[in-house]
């Protein structure tokens, strides 16, 4: 008896090619989610190595400050380059 030749492609292989493009408004909340989560994980270090929240929170308030000070930075950098 001999087997039929495999007609049907493996489930998935052309899936994403007809789909839908994703949607930038769904990219902006993944985005915006992992920057949370990842602000969370810091504060709960922080808050691991600071032993309060108060400690915790005005490190994490420090840390941010310089790091919005930093983009702004380069920001202006960047701009001048341009113009």
């Amino acid at each position: 008896m001999k087997f039929q030749a495999m007609t049907r492609r493996a489930e998935g292989v052309d899936s994403y090619a007809s789909g839908k493009s994703v949607s930038p408004t769904q990219s902006l909340i993944n985005v915006l989610s992992g920057i949370l989560s990842l602000l969370g994980a810091v504060l709960l270090i922080l808050l691991l190595k600071e032993g309060s929240f108060t400690k915790a929170g005005a490190f994490m308030d420090v840390g941010l400050t310089k790091a919005v000070e930093g983009i702004a930075i380069v920001i202006g950098f960047v701009r001048g380059l341009i113009g």
